[in-house]
C-alpha cells in the first residue's frame, strides 16, 4: 500500500512525540523520495533522497508549513523542490501532482531550471551542491543527535538572521568570506555585535564540520560530497570585541520597579512574566537550563526542583533547588497549565505542549527593561543576563556568603575540591538563603 504524505499525516506523526521520518510514497520507483522528518521537540523539515553515480544523496530542502508561508514549504511546494533537483532520465516517469497542486510550466521540459517560485530562491544549482542554509540545518541537526541542548537555539539564530537573505541560498562550496562578512556586518550595524559574534561561530563550526565529514565516522553522512573544501568564515575576525563580561545589575530602586511590573494589580500575569519572576524567587538561574525542567524534576513534597547544569564540558550536574513559598505556587501553576496542554516539561509552550523558546523569555525581558526606561524607573536598559547579575548581588547585599551563593548558582563548582571532597549537599543554607532573598523582594512591594 501507497501511502503519499498528507497534511492529517504529519499531524497525528508529530503527536507521537517521537523522532521519525515519514515518506512520499507514490509506488514510482527510481525518481527518488521526498522525506518528512518530525524530532522529538516536534521539528518537522523535508529532505529528498535519491540515488546519483551509484551514491546516495540527502538533501534539506526546508521547514513544512501546512499553509504557504515564507521560509517554509507545503507538501506541493516540496514535491516541485525535490524534482527541481532531480536529474531525470529521459524515460523515467515522474511522479504525479499532488490533489489541488497546479502544474508548473516548463517544469517537464527542464528539470534542473534554478527555482525561483520556492523559498530556496538562489538554491543548488545542480543536485550535488548545498546551501548556506541546507548546511546550517543540517550543523543543527548534528547537535542534536550528538544530545546538544544548544541545537534549538543554534537552529533560531541561525534562522533568524541568516534565513532571509541571499547568502542562505548560496551554494555552500562557493560563498565568500565576503558575503559572510557583508552579513555579519548588518547585524553588528543593527546594534547586535554579541549576535554577530555567535553567528560567525555558529557558521565557522557548520563548515568546520563538513570539512571534516567525510573521515568523520560521527559526521552526517552526505556532506562529504558537497565539495567543500575550505571555511570561508576562518577568514573573518572572530569579533571578540563584543563578548565582553557586562557588569549591568539593578540598583535596590530599579529592582523594585522590576519586581512591580512582576505582580501586575489587575489582570494575569503574562507567561513569560511569571516565568522570570520565578526565576528571581529561585536565585537567578540559567534561563535554558531552567526551561528544560520537567515535572518529573519537581518533587512538591519535599518542596524543590532539579536542574540538569550542562555548562562546560563536564557531564551533567544535578543542580538542587529548594522552592520556597512564593516559588511553590508559581511552579503549581506552571504544573497545573502543563497537564492541560498535556505535556510533561514544566514550562510548557501552547504550540503542541513543546518547549519554550529562551527568545521568547529574553525577548519579553527587553520589553520589559524598554517600559521601565520609558517610566523612568530605571537608569539603563537590561537583559535576561543581567538579572541573574542582580539576584547574586542581592544575596551578596543580604550577607549569603560565596561559597552559599556559588552552589544556588550552581557556578564556580568545578574545582577539585567540589568535584572529589564536597559532598556537602547545602540544602538547609539554599533554604535559608532564598527565604531571605524572598523577604526582601517582597519588602520592595511595600
Amino acid at each position: 500500500m501507497h501511502t503519499p504524505l498528507t497534511a492529517s499525516r504529519i499531524r497525528l506523526a508529530t503527536l507521537l512525540q517521537r523522532s521519525l521520518w515519514l515518506s512520499d510514497d507514490h509506488g514510482v520507483r527510481g525518481v527518488g523520495r521526498l522525506l518528512l522528518r518530525i524530532t522529538t521537540n516536534g521539528v518537522q523539515r523535508f529532505y529528498f533522497r535519491f540515488n546519483s553515480a551509484g551514491q546516495r544523496r540527502t538533501v534539506a530542502l526546508g521547514p513544512y508549513s501546512r499553509i504557504r508561508k515564507v521560509g517554509y514549504l507545503t507538501i506541493e511546494q516540496a514535491r516541485r523542490a525535490a524534482r527541481e533537483l532531480l536529474p531525470y532520465p529521459a524515460k523515467t516517469p515522474i511522479p504525479r501532482l499532488g490533489v489541488g497542486e497546479e502544474k508548473t510550466p516548463g517544469a517537464m521540459e527542464n528539470p534542473r531550471r534554478r527555482l525561483s517560485t520556492t523559498f530556496l530562491g538562489r538554491a543548488r544549482a545542480s543536485h550535488s551542491q548545498l546551501t548556506v542554509i541546507g548546511l546550517c540545518d543540517a550543523y543543527a541537526e548534528r547537535l542534536e543527535a550528538t544530545g546538544k541542548f544548544s541545537a534549538q537555539s543554534v537552529r533560531l539564530t541561525l534562522r533568524r538572521h541568516l534565513g532571509c537573505s541571499e547568502l542562505a541560498n548560496s551554494p555552500a562550496d562557493s560563498a565568500s568570506p565576503s558575503e559572510f562578512a557583508t552579513l555579519l556586518r548588518q547585524i553588528v550595524a543593527a546594534g547586535h555585535g554579541l549576535t554577530a559574534s555567535k553567528v560567525r561561530s555558529y557558521l565557522h563550526s557548520a563548515y568546520a564540520m563538513a570539512l571534516k565529514s567525510e573521515l568523520d565516522p560521527n559526521a552526517v553522512s552526505d556532506l562529504g560530497a558537497h565539495n567543500i573544501k575550505s571555511n570561508p568564515l576562518a577568514y573573518i575576525p572572530s569579533l571578540s570585541e563584543y563578548k565582553k563580561a557586562r557588569d549591568r545589575a539593578l540598583s535596590k530602586s530599579e529592582l523594585k520597579a522590576l519586581w512591580t511590573e512582576l505582580h501586575p494589580a489587575e489582570g494575569a500575569i503574562k507567561f513569560t512574566h511569571r516565568f522570570v519572576r520565578l526565576d528571581l524567587l529561585l536565585g537567578g538561574q540559567r534561563c535554558q537550563q531552567l526551561l528544560r525542567v520537567r515535572i518529573e524534576n519537581v518533587d512538591l513534597e519535599e518542596d524543590s526542583l532539579v536542574l540538569y547544569d550542562f555548562k562546560g564540558r563536564r557531564q551533567p550536574r544535578l543542580h538542587w533547588l529548594p522552592l520556597i513559598p512564593a516559588a511553590r505556587r508559581d511552579v503549581l501553576w506552571f504544573m497545573g497549565n502543563a497537564r492541560d496542554l498535556g505535556s510533561d516539561l514544566l514550562f510548557a509552550g501552547k504550540i503542541g505542549g513543546g518547549a519554550v523558546s529562551p527568545f521568547s523569555v529574553t525577548s519579553a525581558v527587553t520589553a520589559i527593561s524598554s517600559k521601565l526606561v520609558a517610566d523612568k524607573a530605571v537608569s539603563s536598559p537590561f537583559t535576561y543576563g543581567d538579572l541573574r547579575r542582580t539576584a547574586e548581588t542581592t544575596l551578596a547585599y543580604l550577607k549569603v556568603t560565596k561559597d552559599i551563593r556559588a552552589q544556588l548558582l550552581s557556578h564556580g563548582l568545578g574545582g577539585v575540591q567540589h568535584r572529589h571532597y564536597d559532598r556537602h549537599a547545602y540544602k538547609d543554607e539554599k533554604i535559608a538563603a532564598l527565604l531571605q532573598l524572598q523577604n526582601f523582594l517582597d519588602s520592595l512591594l511595600d
